[in-house]
């Protein structure tokens, strides 16, 4: 459950709020009422923040060393080795090809 915990640190929640842009095309085509429009884009709005927190972690898993000298970037779990490089390496690469195969089912 820790280790849950620390992925999901990992993978920044705190900054998929920027994937909401996606929701704009629903405003801006006049499709408000439109559910399948709806779920069209809350798969994607999944599907972008599972490849935006793979790249997280691929990006902390890169900058290891340097992010263990930081004072603030060592407190982040791979940094500061709460979550091993190989379990997060894992999760990041079964959440790419997760997200690619829902594009490649979505269709």
């Amino acid at each position: 459950m820790k280790m849950l915990k620390e992925l999901v640190t990992a993978m920044r929640p705190k900054q998929w709020y920027k994937n909401l842009i996606l929701f704009v095309g629903i405003v801006f085509s006049v499709n408000l009422l439109n559910f399948q429009m709806w779920l069209n884009v809350l798969a994607a709005f999944a599907l972008f923040s599972l490849l935006s927190g793979s790249e997280y972690i691929l990006n902390d898993i890169l900058d290891f060393e340097q992010d263990r000298k930081h004072p603030t970037k060592s407190k982040r779990p791979i940094a500061s080795g709460k979550l091993k490089k190989s379990h997060a390496l894992f999760f990041a690469l079964l959440m790419i090809i997760f997200a690619g195969g829902g594009v490649v089912f979505n269709k």
